[in-house]
């Protein structure tokens, strides 16, 4: 992708995202390991869109921001449904990082982070997390403390 004035370092990717109380989340993993299914879900529980299948991520001094691509269609995909029309956030300063294509294997896993355009986002294993959705809310909320 071709960099601006406003962010010069900049990464597009496979992946989706949304933001909720001021924090987005990135979603990556392999095609079907449900990141349109959690975008869907967080939507429910009041998440905004920032976009479905396509992201791009920023630096900005020492923040991750995460926006859709120019070209990005609006909408979410649904299964079963097609592209349903979504509001969406412009962009959004990204504080999580959930692979959905890692399971877990601890039940309190030590904290993990992943250093994407030289700043470090805290990382989730989300593979068959039943309670992925309402965790990542309450993260995006309220931060991890242990």
């Amino acid at each position: 992708m071709n960099s601006n004035s406003e962010y010069p370092e900049q990464l597009g990717m496979h992946g989706s995202a949304v933001e909720h109380s001021g924090s987005a989340v990135v979603l990556i993993g392999p095609s079907r390991s449900g990141k349109s299914t959690l975008v869907l879900e967080l939507m429910a529980f009041g998440a905004r869109l920032v976009s479905d299948d396509l992201i791009v991520l920023h630096r900005s001094g020492n923040r991750l921001v995460v926006s859709s691509p120019p070209d990005a269609p609006g909408g979410i995909e649904a299964s079963g449904f097609g592209i349903l029309a979504a509001d969406r956030v412009g962009s959004a300063e990204v504080t999580l990082l959930i692979d959905l294509g890692l399971r877990e294997t601890e039940r309190l896993p030590p904290l993990r982070q992943r250093r994407l355009l030289g700043v470090a986002v805290d990382v989730v294993h989300g593979a068959g997390n039943e309670n992925l959705a309402a965790a990542t809310l309450q993260y995006l909320k309220s931060g991890r403390i242990a």
